[in-house]
């Protein structure tokens, strides 16, 4: 709804949204991070990923599974 009606801000918030998730999601970055760099550096991809679905339904689903996959890690 909101995209609808600012629809310019659509591509300001989608590259935006990965550094706002890293700084502000805990859960997204629980552990230390040295351990996130290390991630980061196998999945080149992640911040693409929420990118990409900025606007989409899936973002939670996606940023839940890049968490697990840093947990993981």
């Amino acid at each position: 709804m909101y995209f609808s009606k600012y629809n310019g801000s659509r591509n300001f918030v989608a590259s935006a949204l990965p550094a706002i998730i890293l700084n502000h999601y805990k859960p997204f970055t629980q552990g230390d991070y040295t351990t996130f760099l290390k991630w980061s550096k196998h999945n080149e991809d992640w911040s693409n990923q929420i990118r990409e679905n900025a606007s989409s339904s899936q973002l939670v689903s996606v940023v839940e599974q890049l968490k697990t996959s840093i947990q993981r890690f």
